[in-house]
C-alpha cells in the first residue's frame, strides 16, 4: 500500500475502501466549502484594496468632493460633489452613495444620487451615465479616477449617451432653456436636501 497525502493506493492500482470513503466525502462537501472560501476571500481582498483607495483618497483629495464611509461598513460611502462655480448647477451641493461589491476590483461600485438634479446623464433614480461604471469597468481602475469621472460628468452636462434623452435634446436644441430649468432644480432641491438635514 502506497500513501499519498491522505489518500492510499493499493499496489495493484486500485483505491482503499477507507479512500473510497474520503474522496466521497471531499466530493459531497468541496463545492459549497469551495464556494464559501472563495467569497471569504474575495471580501478580504476588496476590504484591503478599498482600504488603501481611502487613503489615497485621503492623502490626495479631490476639491469640491467629499468622501466618508458609512459607520462600520467601508463597502459603503456617502459621497458629496460641490458644484464648480462656472456649472450649470453652481451653488449646489449634490449627494450620493456609492456602493463597492463583495468582488471589488472585478465589479465596478454602483453609485445612486439622493439629490435630485436636471441632468442628461443623471435619471430619476439617481444612476449616472459614466461608461466605466458599466462596460468599460477594469480592476486597475482607481476610486479617485471613478470619483473625479463623476465629478466631470455632473458639472459638464453633455447631450451625447444620455440617461434622460429629452433633457439632452432640450440641452443641444434649446441651452437657455436647459439652464434656467437646471439653476431652478438645483435651487429647490439643494434648499430641501439641506431643511431634511436640519430637521435630522
Amino acid at each position: 500500500m502506497l500513501e499519498l497525502g491522505r489518500m492510499e493506493v493499493g499496489f495493484d492500482g486500485e483505491w482503499s475502501d477507507e479512500t473510497r470513503r474520503h474522496r466521497s466525502a471531499v466530493r459531497s462537501l468541496s463545492p459549497p466549502a469551495a464556494t464559501s472560501y472563495r467569497a471569504q476571500a474575495d471580501t478580504m481582498t476588496a476590504l484591503r484594496r478599498i482600504q488603501k483607495e481611502l487613503r489615497d483618497i485621503t492623502n490626495n483629495p479631490i476639491q469640491g468632493l467629499t468622501v466618508e464611509p458609512v459607520e462600520d461598513n467601508l463597502f459603503q460611502w456617502k459621497c458629496a460633489i460641490k458644484a464648480a462655480p462656472d456649472s450649470p448647477y453652481k451653488g449646489g451641493t449634490f449627494r450620493f452613495t456609492l456602493s463597492l461589491p463583495e468582488n471589488f476590483p472585478f465589479k465596478p461600485p454602483t453609485v445612486t444620487f439622493t439629490t435630485k438634479i436636471y441632468h442628461p446623464g443623471i435619471n430619476e433614480e439617481g444612476q449616472i451615465c459614466v461608461p466605466i461604471l458599466r462596460d468599460q469597468w477594469k480592476p486597475t481602475i482607481t476610486l479617485s479616477s471613478v470619483l473625479s469621472t463623476i465629478q466631470d460628468k455632473l458639472n459638464n452636462p453633455s447631450p451625447d449617451d444620455p440617461f434622460e434623452p429629452q433633457i439632452a435634446a432640450q440641452l443641444k436644441n434649446d441651452k437657455s432653456k436647459f439652464l434656467a430649468t437646471a439653476h431652478e432644480w438645483t435651487k429647490k432641491w439643494v434648499l430641501v436636501s439641506y431643511a431634511v438635514r436640519v430637521a435630522y
